[in-house]
């Protein structure tokens, strides 16, 4: 990952927890994303899940809740805090393993986990395809991944066809690769992943 990435969400971790999801756009998205991802998948109790990219667990708190065991893995120190921070206050540091890593070297082994959860995360990464061969390699056979990407079939195509062409975001600091379908779906094959459901654009 760009070091300028993994630069700019050390620092705005903090304003991230306090301001992303809590406006009115902010809580809205963030109820979108909850009842997506956590209706994609029926059964949680006592699953082993993996959050890539878990950012201060939005998703990995929601999945402890529901009975899960969850390794939540993510580059930045700072977010991590934040989650230890909010999973002891939560009672839920038991259910919730913060894990500081490269979601393109998981370190963990073959086919361990149940289901894993990318959310608001792949964007980030100029090598998406080895983190979603890694993502793979660690699910069991009969495990699920919940993932979302910024596409291009979306409401905001000049943004997202200025943000590829031009490799900058139109406000941050760091851009996010925006996608065609057909590319997703193409990685998810060579890897050996079935798409079995789609929501949204």
């Amino acid at each position: 990952m760009d070091d300028k990435i993994k630069e700019f969400y050390n620092k705005e971790a903090k304003i991230y927890e306090d301001k992303r999801f809590s406006s009115i756009a902010g809580k809205y998205s963030d109820f979108v994303h909850k009842e997506i991802v956590f209706k994609l998948n029926n059964s949680w109790s006592d699953k082993l899940i993996l959050d890539v990219g878990c950012g201060t667990g939005r998703f990995s708190i929601e999945a402890a809740k529901k009975g899960a065991k969850v390794l939540a893995l993510d580059f930045s120190c700072a977010m991590l805090d934040i989650l230890k921070q909010k999973s002891t206050s939560l009672g839920l540091e038991e259910k919730i393993c913060p894990i500081r890593g490269d979601a393109r070297s998981i370190q963990l082994k073959d086919a361990v986990v149940d289901g894993c959860i990318c959310i608001n995360f792949i964007q980030l990464v100029d090598s998406y395809k080895d983190v979603i061969s890694e993502i793979n390699r660690v699910l069991k056979p009969s495990g699920f991944l919940i993932i979302n990407f910024p596409n291009l079939l979306g409401w905001y195509l000049p943004v997202g066809v200025y943000v590829n062409l031009t490799r900058k975001s139109v406000q941050k600091n760091v851009h996010s690769k925006w996608f065609t379908l057909g590319e997703i779906k193409k990685v998810f094959s060579m890897v050996g992943l079935e798409t079995t459901d789609i929501k949204g654009h």
